[in-house]
Parts: structure tokens; sequence; C-alpha cells
């Protein structure tokens, strides 16, 4: 299973660092993440459509 549903999830509120695959992010970091994966989704289901 991949970790996808992290980005579509809803992280809760005084989370301040995630750990994904012993990699930690700020959560600047992995909402900027969670941007570019899912336009990358978005551009994909485009061109599929």
């Amino acid at each position: 299973m991949g970790l996808e549903h992290l980005f579509y999830d809803d992280i809760p509120s005084g989370i301040k660092k995630i750990t994904i695959n012993n990699k930690t992010y700020s959560i600047e970091e992995f909402n900027s993440l969670r941007e570019d994966f899912l336009k990358k989704r978005r551009k994909k289901t485009k061109i599929n459509s």
C-alpha cells in the first residue's frame, strides 16, 4: 500500500512534524509535497480523461 492516503487526509492540528520512511518533514514541507503530488495527480487525470 502506498502512502497516497496521507496526501488526501487532513493532518490533525497541533502536529509539527511528520515522519515517513525515516525522513522527517515539517508541516510546511509536507504541505508543499502534498500540493506537488495533487498537481501531478490532476494533470495525469486530465490526460487520461
